[in-house]
């Protein structure tokens, strides 16, 4: 397993756990290091204990790329594949690892080795780069020294090792049906819930991951669509909107709710990239386009209520109930919560914040409170930006008698009995403007 960042050390975890020997690889000594010593360098639920299980026993950890060939005839390789300037994903730590792999396996002349790509990659990077580079440095075809095959990860930060174990979906595009066998019979090892998996061409995979991603990222963006509409209606109730049209089947209730805008480090990400891959082609861009434009609208939509509750109140100080771009992961690459302290900054506001994850280190230029009830205390006004049940509590429990603007971006105060102080404020639900009608 190269590669053992947020998600290749929940995949490496993952296979220990399952039975797989397993060696992970890491160039970063800090973080082999750590893992080691059984510390999870990373915050996921489970990863600690998955660690202590299998360390030094089903799973032992190296630097060194060349491991790999002489460990085994499967390697997983996941890494970062950042964004380019013009949008589209960047191959090169993808094309780096493979690189070093790829002169290991010269060097060692295997008959047979199978390369099992996990990063997120733009549609033909794998047979436009990655294939040729091992073909190049084999001096043999893929398919016949060596296998080819894309599986992409379908997980969520803050649920992986639930998230590999339990898919909903398995992807795999193959070089060959040798190779697509082979890591099918790892996924059914591998997976407790016998998720259908759908084998295709390489190229089709890389496809599917990102138009799978876009896809719910446009689903988020319809029902904030909905919510900026019904915000200019009086009468209109965002949530009971959403929750009847989620209600049909062809539609279904998971990521259709009204809220913020998506934000962290894939969904904004993949769907940019599907954009410019499907805008080179001339299909599609504009929708996706639209997609970006509803998103930044719901961010300015909430900049302007959270603004609009500041001129209110006595003090221009906000606090932000979760700093991460989601609960359960102290991930904030990406997050709203960032764009909402520079925004906030820019307009002379004090901003205090608490996520029950984030290190503080992350969240420079703003206070950090050492648990949510100060930050209900700190600041007039608040937004409730995480799904943590703490947050909520901290509202609820909040027993002081200076007023208090909360803007709820989830719903999660309604139909709640909220302290007399609190004036809930839901995005998506219309309120009359001071001097208007």
């Amino acid at each position: 397993m190269i590669g053992l960042g947020k998600l290749g050390l929940s995949l490496a975890a993952s296979l220990a756990l399952r039975g797989f020997d397993v060696l992970g690889i890491d160039a970063d000594e800090h973080v082999t290091g750590m893992v080691q010593a059984g510390i999870a360098p990373v915050a996921e639920p489970g990863l600690r204990e998955a660690l202590g299980a299998t360390v030094g026993r089903s799973l032992r950890i190296t630097t060194r790329t060349e491991a790999a060939v002489e460990h085994g005839d499967v390697t997983f390789v996941l890494v970062s594949s950042p964004s380019r300037e013009d949008g589209r994903l960047s191959a090169e730590p993808l094309v780096a690892a493979v690189r070093s792999l790829s002169q290991a396996l010269a060097s060692k002349r295997r008959a047979r080795h199978v390369l099992v790509v996990g990063t997120t990659t733009q549609p033909g990077t794998i047979d436009r780069e990655i294939v040729p580079l091992l073909e190049r440095t084999l001096g043999r075809a893929a398919g016949d020294a060596i296998g080819v095959c894309y599986n992409p990860e379908l997980v969520a930060l803050g649920a992986t090792l639930v998230g590999f174990q339990n898919p909903d979906v398995v992807l795999i595009g193959e070089s060959d049906s040798g190779a697509g066998d082979q890591v099918e019979r790892i996924q059914r090892k591998l997976t407790r819930n016998n998720p259908p998996i759908h084998r295709m061409s390489i190229v089709s995979a890389e496809i599917a991951k990102l138009a799978l991603n876009t896809y719910l990222a446009l689903k988020i963006s319809y029902a904030n669509l909905l919510s900026q509409i019904s915000g200019q209606i009086p009468g209109a109730e965002i949530d009971h909107i959403t929750a009847a049209i989620g209600a049909d089947r062809r539609v279904g209730q998971n990521f259709f709710r009204a809220g913020r805008s998506f934000d962290g480090p894939c969904l904004p990400r993949d769907t940019q990239a599907f954009r410019c891959f499907a805008e080179r082609l001339g299909h599609g861009g504009e929708l996706l386009s639209v997609v970006e434009q509803i998103n930044e609208r719901q961010t300015m939509l909430l900049m302007e209520t959270v603004l609009e509750c500041v001129a209110r109140a006595p003090t221009r100080r906000v606090g932000l109930l979760g700093l991460s771009f989601k609960e359960g992961t102290p991930v904030v690459v990406g997050s709203l919560a960032g764009e909402l302290v520079r925004r906030l900054a820019e307009a002379d506001v004090r901003i205090i914040g608490y996520d029950a994850l984030a290190p503080a280190s992350a969240s420079s230029g703003i206070e950090v409170a050492v648990d949510p009830a100060i930050c209900v205390a700190a600041a007039p006004v608040l937004v409730l930006l995480n799904r943590d049940p703490s947050y909520v509590d901290a509202v609820l429990g909040y027993h002081g008698t200076e007023p208090k603007s909360v803007v709820d971006c989830w719903g999660l105060l309604t139909g709640r009995q909220v302290p007399e102080a609190v004036d809930v404020i839901r995005i998506g639900i219309h309120r009359k403007k001071a001097g208007k009608p």
